[in-house]
């Protein structure tokens, strides 16, 4: 993991023998700052924002993202435990609002950005759509998604999950005749 600068300038570089890194999130609580990033057998690293030194190891899951879930202000995470289960932690690693999903469901979610984020998973040839404390709230009909494609990416246009909704899908990789 390394930190940079806007203007790409490297920080620090924090190489502490994880196998596998996945997805990093910036989680904060107050004065609190981490870079937190994943591995699939030591669990999340909160590294200081500051200086890339290990400050904690967290639970084993994986860092999907991270987002003023709580709307405080504040920056949690969402994280995945197991293909078919999210929940939101804390800068202290403390649990928070949890969902389990069918395992028919693509399992990396699409995060939308600013205030109250919504959580956007693929659902068949649909797409599900949660508040920040993972509440159900649409499904939206994905007919013309190919399987097996997923959401990468998705965005409102206005605020609190109204207005247009736009979304990229991706492939999931794999070898398949067209």
């Amino acid at each position: 993991a390394a930190l940079f600068t806007a203007a790409g300038q490297q920080k620090w570089v924090y190489a502490g023998g994880m196998d596998r890194i996945g997805h990093a999130g910036l989680v904060t609580k107050g004065e609190l700052r981490y870079v937190a990033t994943s591995d699939d057998k030591t669990g999340i690293a909160f590294l200081d924002y500051a200086s890339g030194h290990l400050v904690k190891r967290g639970r084993v899951a994986n860092v999907v993202a991270s987002g003023d879930f709580g709307g405080n202000g504040d920056r949690e995470l969402l994280v995945s435990p197991a293909e078919d289960e999210f929940l939101i932690v804390d800068a202290e690693d403390r649990e928070g609002a949890k969902l389990s999903v069918p395992k028919t469901y693509w399992y990396k979610p699409a995060v939308t950005t600013g205030a109250n984020p919504a959580v956007v998973l693929s659902a068949g040839r649909a797409l599900d759509v949660y508040d920040a404390q993972l509440r159900f709230k649409t499904r939206l009909d994905a007919a013309d998604e190919a399987s097996p494609m997923h959401v990468a990416s998705a965005a409102f246009s206005g605020p609190n999950m109204t207005g247009l909704f736009a979304v990229l899908y991706a492939g999931r990789g794999g070898w398949h005749r067209s």
